[in-house]
């Protein structure tokens, strides 16, 4: 998308109006901020796009990390474009040090580490942080889609049979879109704290269930606070959300619920390990217990029964083009070419397969990687 687009819509449809929707969020709140003239280093943005609504807010520098396989030739232009925040000049400082990518439910990503190390490095002393704070709400949910996630994987008749990783599939966090209809009683803040935070997150929140259903697990989102005025969510019970994964934090079963039942939900996070605990005690109107859940991902599983079986040790890998173009790679193996060479090498023999030299290093990396002891 081009600048000029970027900011006509970004611009205000009327008088006194303000600019809504992701890009438009983030022009307000550097505008806010008192963007003009700044410099501004935009952390995870795909394809940098924060670095250029950083130029319709009125940044004069901006400095572009993005990640994975070719990331800087995708890049949007910018005074620097590089692949680690390690590869930025030595003693460069900004004003605005800014990311978007937040994750599903924030402590199931990245963020908060990028953004301290980020802002530890490279922001100016009276700079400032995009997003200021983060907010984690939990729902509880019923679906019979989300309560498959788990279902998946105890059928004790399917074939092959992964009942006994059940237990693992209810301790992992999953990736999802929750709908409208699936909350059982209103989205509740369960903590909130700075975005370079880096101790222990958690907190606790007592439900109480206003329409009949059967709860499987609870639904994880975030607000992220731009500036104490602006703020979004990937809530889809929120207002004006963006469109975004949220994260579901399944029960082990599902259990009936009805209105004037009570879920009382407890989240405990360690951001340096990403580990996730939540524990929930469901109770009757009467305050009899239905049901206890404890769950943690020191013991999910991190994958499906689809990634079980291609790692299964009888399952048969196909020989197609990425396997020819792996044997031709490392009949280029001679001890003295670089990683670098190589993918040069495999960029320039293969152009449809890598549509650059980061790509293809990538994927050299991929490859030759596990075979250096």
């Amino acid at each position: 998308m081009a600048a000029v687009e970027l900011e006509g819509a970004c611009q205000h449809a009327a008088p006194g109006a303000q600019p809504t929707g992701r890009p438009g969020l983030f022009v307000r709140a550097l505008r806010e901020s008192n963007c003009i003239g700044a410099s501004v280093l935009d952390v995870g943005s795909k394809p940098g796009m924060l670095a250029m609504l950083a130029r319709v807010a009125g940044a004069t520098r901006t400095a572009v990390v993005m990640r994975g396989e070719g990331a800087t030739s995708r890049a949007v232009e910018s005074d620097i474009s590089v692949s680690s925040l390690d590869d930025l000049p030595t003693g460069s400082r900004f004003d605005f040090v800014a990311t978007d990518d937040f994750g599903a439910f924030v402590v199931d990503s990245s963020v908060l580490a990028t953004l301290r190390y980020a802002s530890e490095k490279h922001l100016l002393p009276d700079g400032h942080r995009l997003p200021e704070r983060f907010t984690l709400q939990l729902t509880p949910v019923a679906s019979d889609e989300l309560a498959s996630i788990v279902g998946e994987w105890m059928n004790p008749f399917a074939e092959p049979n992964f009942s006994d990783f059940a237990e693992a599939a209810a301790n992992s966090l999953h990736r999802v879109r929750a709908g409208r209809d699936d909350a059982l009683s209103p989205t509740a803040a369960i903590t909130s704290f700075d975005s370079d935070h880096d101790a222990y997150i958690g907190g606790s929140v007592t439900f109480h269930v206003e329409r009949p259903g059967t709860c499987c697990g609870l639904i994880g989102t975030w607000i992220a606070h731009l500036t104490s005025n602006v703020t979004l969510t990937n809530s889809p019970w929120g207002s004006n959300p963006v469109p975004h994964d949220q994260c579901f934090l399944p029960f082990a079963a599902a259990i009936a619920v009805e209105p004037g039942d009570s879920i009382r939900a407890t989240l405990h996070v360690a951001p340096k390990s990403r580990t996730v605990a939540w524990r929930c005690d469901i109770v009757d109107a009467a305050g009899v217990s239905l049901a206890r859940f404890e769950h943690d991902t020191l013991q999910g599983a991190g994958t499906s029964p689809h990634d079980l079986l291609r790692l299964a040790n009888n399952a048969r890998p196909p020989r197609d083009d990425r396997f020819e173009i792996a044997i031709e790679l490392l009949a280029l193996v001679n001890g003295v070419s670089s990683f670098s060479e190589l993918a040069h090498a495999m960029a320039a023999s293969h152009p449809e397969a890598f549509s650059d030299r980061d790509q293809a290093l990538t994927f050299v990396r991929s490859v030759l990687a596990p075979l250096i002891p």
